[in-house]
């Protein structure tokens, strides 16, 4: 860990990073006058790099967070970045920057659409109820269920205005999915939020976190449930598939033994490596020659039809 708080702490990390991508954008530049570099310009002069976090609450994004950036207690010794499972929650969008230029955008927790609905102990406890009390609790359910339709749509198109913002403070170049080990997965929903990041050519991760809480069997099913999650989406226009990775942001005591964290290194490493330049200038806006063709061709057939009439 201390390793990796260096890595991320090295004002210097990203300089080839951002080096590399000013030379793109001159050669782009020169080549095509109508090129708006403007986003990749703006990420050079911030020297900054966006990663979005989502998942459901308890996932593990805080956490997460908090042991890449090393912020894990204030001054006074009091918790910024809340642990796996407390019940204190994410409520605001907040940024969390490193040295290197880096930015860890945490988010409040998605409450997915049908998964309060399919929970066990919701459709006991409507057993046990008497006929008046269960059609009203289906009647609040229901309520509940629309609102988080409702936050749910409304997530995804903040996200979509992020993934097509031309400010460097707000555009992502990297976007991860963190799910709990003991989480249920779903799919339908997952896939719908991934592929969004995913098809704009943003590299996409997902993340298993808290890995020791499950033992190793049902590990391995949560980590072939997200395989399969992935295989399903397949490779974007580039040929680049989504990162699956397992790990665990704090030690867990399971019985007498206590698990060390794990995973964090492989996670800053592949994310580090996955980084590309030329993933920034996926986002230009150009009038390139192809434009100007199809505008000419457009202007002859306009005036071939009107000297036909």
């Amino acid at each position: 860990m201390a390793q990796v708080h260096a890595t991320l702490g090295n004002a210097n990390l990203l300089q080839t990073f951002f080096e590399r991508l000013e030379q793109i954008c001159i050669l782009i530049e020169s080549l095509a006058h109508n090129a708006n570099t403007e986003l990749a310009r703006d990420m050079i002069a911030r020297s900054r790099l966006n990663v979005l976090l989502y998942g459901r609450s308890g996932s593990g994004k805080s956490t997460l967070i908090g042991t890449l950036t090393n912020n894990t207690e204030d001054g006074q010794g009091t918790t910024n970045l809340h642990s796996i499972g407390e019940q204190a929650v994410t409520t605001t969008v907040t940024n969390y920057a490193t040295a290197c230029g880096i930015h860890f955008t945490d988010r409040p927790g998605i409450d997915i659409p049908g998964a309060q609905a399919q929970a066990a102990e919701g459709h006991a406890s409507l057993e046990q109820m008497a006929a008046t009390s269960s059609l009203l609790k289906r009647g609040s359910d229901f309520l509940a269920e629309q609102a988080r339709r409702v936050e749910w749509a409304r997530q995804l198109r903040d996200l979509d205005r992020r993934l097509r913002s031309s400010s460097a403070e707000d555009r992502p170049l990297a976007l991860v999915y963190v799910h709990h080990a003991a989480h249920r997965l779903y799919p339908d929903r997952v896939k719908e939020l991934i592929r969004r990041s995913h098809d704009m050519l943003v590299p996409t991760f997902v993340v298993i976190s808290d890995k020791w809480s499950v033992g190793k069997q049902e590990l391995a099913t949560k980590e072939a449930e997200v395989a399969e999650l992935l295989d399903q989406v397949g490779p974007n226009k580039r040929g680049k598939t989504i990162v699956q990775l397992s790990l665990s942001s704090k030690p867990k005591p399971v019985g007498a033994t206590i698990h060390p964290v794990a995973g964090i290194p492989e996670f800053v490493s592949t994310l580090l490596s996955t980084l590309d330049p030329a993933d920034a200038l996926t986002f230009l806006k150009h009038e390139g020659l192809l434009s100007k063709v199809l505008g000419k061709r457009r202007c002859t057939e306009a005036d071939a039809e009107a000297e036909a009439e």
